[in-house]
């Protein structure tokens, strides 16, 4: 959880659209809203360091755009 995020107890939904390229690897990565406090740059990284796998269309490997959604919440008990 970013430190700053955690501090000021900001919680919710990070909205990523990025392009998946035939080689698997990630470009166009860019965030469709705005949370705040360090969670927009973590959910990135995040993105970015999955492997993932490029869409098939007529047999051949091609680029396709995706859009993730990624929560972040704090547990109530560590609050």
């Amino acid at each position: 959880y970013p430190p700053e995020a955690f501090r000021l107890d900001i919680q919710g939904k990070v909205t990523i659209e990025f392009t998946v390229e035939t080689t698997g690897s990630v470009s166009n990565l860019r965030t469709l809203n705005f949370l705040g406090g360090g969670c927009d740059a973590e959910a990135m990284r995040l993105v970015r360091t999955l492997c993932w796998q490029p869409a098939v269309k007529d047999g051949q490997l091609v680029r396709s755009v995706m859009k993730l959604d990624i929560m972040f919440r704090l547990d109530p008990s560590r609050r």
